[in-house]
């Protein structure tokens, strides 16, 4: 992609921490830059998906935050964040800019740098597809709203500018290239690159089963839920499943969701009344291992219709 002692900067809302699967992998993929001797500069903010949580940052990186209010919502951060890279990306020194799709249209700010700055390169890593993510949603609807409209030609137009795209899937390849603007006749505008996780998560035994105790889970079986729930994700088929089983009056299984998302709270009020459903917060990174290795069957969804739009990253770490 570039060579040696290239100067390169990551921009994405998110970057580092543990629990964080896009700044995870952007950190993952920012260290090995650092070790093929390139110049890296991060815009990011500071925030986390875990509030305790306050990630560290290699000496050797260029760090540049974006501000924000302590307690602003998801609408005000992603509209202050894209706002800023607007702002600072053209004016920053790169030759090479890596954009992610937190928050969403991301991509226009960096082709609008890019139209500035021609002789640059962008490439784009598409964690979530915009605006199919807010069509699969309801949010809008698709042909016939002004804004997907727009929001469609917004990722079309900044198509033209990019050099190259990461994509994480095939399925999300595809959708991509239904785009007027996609080179479909250069097949190496985009590559393949799946999720992953290179956290050491070593399950023993003895240390799961000293945390069930400790969760007072005793000797239940435990089918686990953990990491996001929102619009692009389904929890209805595994409150099925909890309550048949205590219809039944069998109390071996334990249906635990560990999670934050849009659709927390509606699956708390839905659970309320199931004595075999525990829906709590996600746990402190030094439990994350324990609390996989509890598990005897870990549930990954997908909502109908997000089929390569998202590409769930729980996988990876079980």
């Amino acid at each position: 992609m570039a060579a040696k002692n290239c100067s390169i900067i990551i921009i994405n809302r998110f970057f580092g921490g543990a629990q964080t699967p896009t700044g995870r992998m952007a950190s993952d993929f920012v260290d090995k830059l650092l070790a093929d001797g390139h110049q890296v500069s991060v815009l990011t903010s500071r925030s986390s998906y875990t509030s305790g949580e306050m990630p560290s940052y290699d000496k050797r990186i260029n760090m540049h935050f974006a501000k924000s209010r302590r307690n602003a919502g998801r609408l005000e951060s992603w509209l202050g964040f894209w706002l800023q890279t607007l702002i600072l990306l053209p004016i920053l020194r790169w030759h090479r800019c890596i954009i992610m799709t937190d928050p969403p249209f991301l991509i226009f700010a960096g082709a609008i740098a890019k139209s500035i700055h021609p002789r640059r390169k962008l490439y784009w890593w598409t964690m979530d597809l915009y605006p199919e993510a807010l069509i699969a949603s309801n949010l809008i609807f698709f042909g016939k709203s002004l804004v997907n409209k727009i929001c469609s030609w917004l990722t079309n137009a900044s198509i033209t500018k990019m050099n190259g795209v990461i994509c994480l899937g095939h399925t999300q390849k595809h959708l991509l290239m239904k785009y007027e603007n996609w080179p479909k006749h250069d097949p190496t505008f985009a590559i393949v690159i799946p999720p992953w996780d290179f956290r050491q998560i070593v399950p023993t035994t003895e240390g799961a089963k000293q945390f069930k105790n400790d969760m007072g889970w005793g000797n239940k079986k435990i089918a686990l839920y953990a990491g996001n729930l929102g619009e692009a994700h389904s929890y209805e088929y595994i409150l099925r499943l909890a309550k048949e089983s205590a219809a039944q009056d069998d109390n071996s299984w334990l249906f635990s969701f560990f999670c934050r998302g849009a659709k927390v709270p509606e699956l708390k009020e839905k659970a309320s009344n199931l004595p075999n459903v525990i829906v709590s917060d996600y746990l402190p990174e030094d439990k994350s291992e324990l609390l996989l290795a509890a598990a005897d069957l870990h549930i990954i969804s997908m909502s109908d219709g997000w089929e390569g739009i998202v590409v769930p990253s729980k996988l990876y770490g079980v």
